[in-house]
C-alpha cells in the first residue's frame, strides 16, 4: 500500500516566508521537499509535480498558493492509489469437527499477482489492551491469537510448535475462584482424549481423590484428575533434575504434551508495575501453555490458555517476559 505522499505539509503562512526557489525543495525528480516536509514521489503524481516545478521557477507572489493547492490534488491523488492499491480479500466460513460453524471471517490474500501471500506476527493476533477501570484497572491483557485468522495461522504452520488453534477452542473461563489448574487440566484431558467434560465433574474427581479442595490445588497435584481418565501426568522440578526452560517446554509440546505452569499473577498481569523487577516470584494461577511461535527466532513467543478469564484463549507474550513470571516447576499430561 502507497504511504501518504507528504506529511507535516508546510503550511500557507510557512510557505510565504521561506524562498520557493532555494529551500522548498532539492530535487523536482525524486520530489523530496526540504525543511523536514517530505514529498514522496510517486508515479501517479507526475503531472503534479512538473506543475509543482514549474511554480516553482517562477518565483511569484502567487507560488505559495499554487504549491498548497497542488500539494492538496496531490492528496487527492493519494487516496485513489490506496483504493486502487487495497488488498484483496476472500470470505471463509470455519467448522469443528463435528460440523458446527466457528466464525466468519476474511483474510488477506497478500500479493496476489506474485502469488504468494506473506504474513508477519500482527497478522494472525488481536492487539492487547489495558483494563481501565473497575477491579482489575490498569492490567495489561496480552496480545491473543486471532481465531478468525485461520488461513494466516495455516501459512506459517511452519513457524508453529504444538496445536494451539484446536487447543484454544478447549478453554473457557474457569467457574470457581481457586479451580485453574481443575480447569487446565480439562483443556488437556479434552485435546487429548476428545471426550467433552464438565468443569464441576473434575472438581468433584479432585475432591474425592483429595487433590483439590475450595482453597485450590497443591501444584504437585495439578495432574492428577488426569490421569483418572487414563493420561500420565508428570510433576517436574528442578529439585527433582527438570525445570521449566524454553528448550524443554518445546520439545514436550513438539511431542503432543500439554503442560501447566504456575504464574505470579502479580508480575505477570501488571507488566508496568515499578517493582517488578525487585518482587520475588510467587505463583498464585495455573496456566496451560499451548504452543509456540518462533516466527522471530530471537524471540519467540509462548502461546497459552488463562482460565482467569473469558477472553484467556491464546493469550501470547514473549518467553523470556513469561517465563519471568513463573516458577520452574512445571505439569506435564500425555498418553
Amino acid at each position: 500500500m502507497n504511504e501518504n505522499l507528504y506529511d507535516n505539509s508546510l503550511s500557507l503562512n510557512d510557505l510565504s516566508k521561506i524562498s520557493l526557489n532555494e529551500n522548498l525543495i532539492d530535487d523536482p525528480k525524486t520530489g523530496r521537499l526540504i525543511d523536514d516536509s517530505t514529498f514522496v514521489g510517486d508515479a501517479s503524481a507526475e503531472k503534479s509535480e512538473e506543475k509543482l516545478a514549474d511554480s516553482i521557477s517562477n518565483n511569484s507572489n502567487s507560488d505559495a498558493n499554487a504549491a498548497k493547492n497542488i500539494l492538496n490534488d496531490i492528496s487527492k491523488d493519494t487516496t485513489e492509489n490506496v483504493n486502487e492499491n487495497k488488498p484483496e480479500y476472500k470470505e471463509k466460513v470455519v467448522y469443528d469437527d463435528q460440523g458446527v460453524k466457528i466464525t466468519e471471517y476474511t483474510a488477506d490474500l497478500g500479493n496476489v499477482n506474485e502469488g504468494t501471500t506473506e504474513y508477519k506476527f500482527s497478522d494472525y493476533t488481536i492487539e492487547s489492551y489495558v483494563i481501565q477501570d473497575g477491579a482489575y484497572s490498569g492490567m495489561t491483557r496480552p496480545e491473543r491469537l486471532d481465531l478468525n485468522a485461520v488461513d494466516a495461522i495455516e501459512a506459517n504452520n511452519d513457524n508453529f510448535i504444538g496445536e494451539p488453534v484446536s487447543d484454544m477452542q478447549n478453554h473457557h473461563e474457569q467457574e470457581m475462584p481457586n479451580s485453574c489448574a481443575i480447569a487446565c487440566q480439562e483443556y488437556a484431558i479434552e485435546s487429548i482424549t476428545g471426550q467433552e467434560l464438565d468443569e464441576a465433574e473434575l472438581r468433584e474427581i479432585g475432591k474425592n481423590y483429595g487433590y483439590t479442595d475450595d482453597g485450590g490445588t497443591p501444584f504437585i497435584f495439578a495432574g492428577k484428575v488426569a490421569e483418572q481418565y487414563g493420561l500420565e501426568s508428570e510433576y517436574c522440578s528442578p529439585i527433582m533434575g527438570e525445570g521449566l526452560t524454553l528448550e524443554n517446554a518445546m520439545e514436550r509440546i513438539e511431542n503432543g504434551e500439554k503442560l501447566i505452569v504456575g504464574a505470579d499473577t502479580s508480575k505477570l498481569y501488571y507488566p508496568d508495575n515499578v517493582f517488578r523487577p525487585f518482587m520475588i516470584t510467587q505463583p498464585n494461577h495455573a496456566i496451560e501453555i499451548i504452543g509456540f511461535d518462533k516466527t522471530n527466532p530471537d524471540d519467540i513467543k509462548v502461546i497459552v490458555n488463562d482460565p482467569a478469564f473469558e477472553d484467556g484463549a491464546g493469550n501470547i507474550y514473549s518467553w523470556d517476559e513469561f517465563s519471568s513470571c513463573c516458577d520452574k516447576d512445571f505439569v506435564t499430561i500425555h498418553k
